[in-house]
Formats: C-alpha cells, sequence, structure tokens
C-alpha cells in the first residue's frame, strides 16, 4: 500500500505490505503537501500525486525511482474551473 504523510515538518510518501512490514519512504525531499495519490496500472504501476502547496502534480515508479513533474504551473486556477 502507498500513502501520504501531509506533517509540515517532514511530508513524505511512503510504502509497506499490507501487514504494515516492510514499510520504507518513497519521497522526503521537495515536498509541500502531497495529496491525491494514483497508481496508473497501464503504465508500469506509476505512482501519481498531486502537491497543494507547490502546485504540481508529480509521478514516480513504485520503487521511488524516476520521480517527474508532470504539471507545474497553472494547476490552482484549472482546478478552480473544473465542476464537480
Amino acid at each position: 500500500m502507498f500513502w501520504t504523510d501531509v506533517n509540515p515538518d517532514s511530508p513524505k510518501i511512503e510504502v509497506a505490505w499490507m501487514t504494515g512490514a516492510n514499510r520504507s519512504v518513497l519521497v522526503n525531499t521537495k515536498l509541500g503537501n502531497p495529496t491525491g495519490l494514483a497508481i496508473d496500472y497501464y503504465m508500469d504501476h506509476r505512482i501519481y500525486w498531486c502537491d497543494s502547496k507547490e502546485n504540481i502534480i508529480e509521478s514516480m515508479k513504485p520503487d521511488g525511482t524516476n520521480r517527474v513533474t508532470v504539471v507545474k504551473s497553472g494547476l490552482h486556477s484549472f482546478l478552480n474551473s473544473v465542476k464537480l
């Protein structure tokens, strides 16, 4: 399982087995408020998240490697224009 920890002092994205064993931190740098975690099963199980403080969407492989920025500007105004 994957989850985000939005602790203001040390935000991070973590992973563990469903039993809680093998817990590890995948990302703990350059994060503000990581939320909106999603897995793309058709693209090598890439993990995507949005960061409301940094105003970006990022992605990485399930092992924490190959971190890339998907969207880094205009995200706030885009989200405000979406009607739910």
